[in-house]
């Protein structure tokens, strides 16, 4: 009986896993300005088998150490070393954690969106359309219970669920599907922590569609990634800030617009860009840190890039 619970604590004990990097080219200390954005640095990350599909984050600041969740419910634990502007400059070993899912809990690992909750993380799935408590435990993380179900408030596709959710404040989250209706606009819910509503609407560029959001509740900022992809152009991905207050004060039908900071395409190394979070660089400044989703596909890439928001970005 020792040996089988020592064999099965060892099978789901995280995994160290080397991830290689290669700077992106003709990226010099001056960075590359993207709109009022300025990326400051740029990799192509490589692992081995089970590496990929990353399409949330979250940035620990005491550690350094940004958490990658896959859609195919695995999370990947990366120290980083950055400079005092934010720059990523080297990467440490990584630890693979599976994300197992209790018995009784409806639905897949199909996972998207990251918060921090505790010790554990609250995780969006899609297809079934709710968000779900992680726990971590001595040897592993497990999706415990569901948290909030959204698959009633407005009707969204299958894999068009919400991607983007982030925290507002407290136990408040706000999200927006990956679906547009013919109008253009994605539906925002929020919730409260006991009652979720849809409190407005927001208005995504043609042919793009919602896969981040990340919130500063402290200065009222909701930053907000899109991305589209067609065979003519390849990827691309626009980023764009909301006023909080804005969709406080607006009524669930009314459409919201972003300001727009910055768009990528292939050639400034965007590719199908899924995850987005909020750093507060040690020199005072502020940066987004952006990765993408490589579909576990020889066609694609997971790119790690952070941008730097200068004076000139909008206010909203």
């Amino acid at each position: 009986m020792i040996t089988l619970l020592a064999a099965t604590s060892l099978m789901l004990a995280p995994t160290p896993m080397t991830v290689r990097s290669r700077a992106f080219p003709g990226l010099d200390e001056d960075g590359l300005e993207i709109g009022c954005l300025v990326m400051t640095s740029g990799h192509m990350l490589f692992g081995p088998d089970g590496f990929g599909g990353y399409s949330g984050m979250h940035f620990d600041a005491d550690t350094s150490t940004v958490t990658l969740l896959s859609d195919r419910a695995h999370l990947l634990d990366l120290p980083l070393t950055l400079n005092q502007a934010g720059q990523v400059t080297g990467f440490g070993t990584a630890q693979h954690w599976e994300l197992r899912k209790e018995r009784g809990l409806r639905g897949g690992k199909d996972t998207e969106a990251i918060m921090l909750d505790g010790d554990g993380y609250l995780v969006s799935r899609e297809r079934v359309h709710d968000i779900v408590r992680v726990e971590r435990g001595e040897f592993n993380y497990a999706m415990s219970e569901v948290v909030v179900s959204l698959e009633h408030l407005e009707p969204v596709e299958n894999n068009g669920g919400y991607e983007g959710v982030t925290r507002i404040g407290g136990s408040a989250l706000l999200g927006i599907p990956e679906t547009a209706t013919s109008d253009g606009s994605s539906a925002v819910v929020r919730w409260d922590g006991s009652r979720s509503e849809v409190i407005a609407r927001y208005k995504v560029e043609d042919d793009h569609l919602v896969t981040e959001l990340v919130a500063d509740p402290e200065t009222g900022r909701l930053f907000v990634l899109e991305r589209a992809y067609d065979r003519t152009r390849g990827p691309r991905a626009k980023i764009s800030v909301v006023s909080l207050a804005a969709l406080d004060a607006a009524e669930p039908w009314d459409i919201v617009e972003g300001e727009e900071l910055g768009r990528m395409t292939f050639l400034d190394g965007a590719d199908n860009m899924e995850a987005m979070t909020f750093i507060k660089n040690a020199d005072g400044t502020e940066s987004l840190m952006l990765a993408s989703d490589d579909n576990f596909s020889d066609l694609q890439r997971t790119v790690l890039m952070t941008m730097r928001i200068t004076d000139s970005c909008p206010a909203p």
